[in-house]
């Protein structure tokens, strides 16, 4: 049984990611930057502990591409990494509003390398109705193995029960 101001959230989400510049050594003339955009999608479930606080697991995948600009200045995308699965925990703080809530908190948990990641996240979900809500949110990744920050920015549905 819940008590008053608990609930179940489950959504998908999907969007897209990008990278920072990665650590790595170029010839001469040439240069390696992050920025290339690659898509990303997301699965969470949370629990609302109460009306300020909720908890609990997301599955993030997404892609790791950056920009190559060579000697001539010829610029192309290519892949930094193999593309990352993250399982993470979650925790974030939150503020209601009317029609929704804004939040923002942290993450941590291991890839698909069985390597440590952690980051942070915010968003905003709109509550249309009472069991549904659309919502937007912004991430920061940092993947450890790789010494890279990946950003994912996805949109998506929460199933509010």
């Amino acid at each position: 049984m819940l008590a008053f101001g608990q609930s179940f959230e489950f959504g998908l989400s999907g969007g897209v990611s990008t990278t920072s510049n990665p650590k790595k050594s170029v010839a001469f003339g040439a240069r390696y930057s992050g920025g290339a955009i690659s898509p990303a999608i997301s699965a969470h479930g949370l629990f609302n502990v109460n009306g300020l606080m909720q908890t609990g697991l997301s599955v993030d995948y997404y892609g790791l591409q950056g920009n190559y600009t060579n000697a001539l200045g010829n610029e192309t995308k290519y892949k930094l990494a193999n593309a990352q699965l993250n399982i993470l925990a979650e925790i974030n703080g939150k503020t209601d509003g009317d029609k929704g809530y804004f939040y923002i908190g942290g993450a941590g948990g291991i890839d698909n390398s069985a390597q440590f990641v952690w980051g942070a996240q915010m968003g905003y979900v709109y509550k249309p109705v009472k069991h549904l809500g659309i919502f937007a949110q912004a991430s920061m990744r940092k993947i450890t193995i790789y010494n890279l920050f990946t950003f994912p920015i996805t949109v998506g549905v929460r199933v509010l029960l």
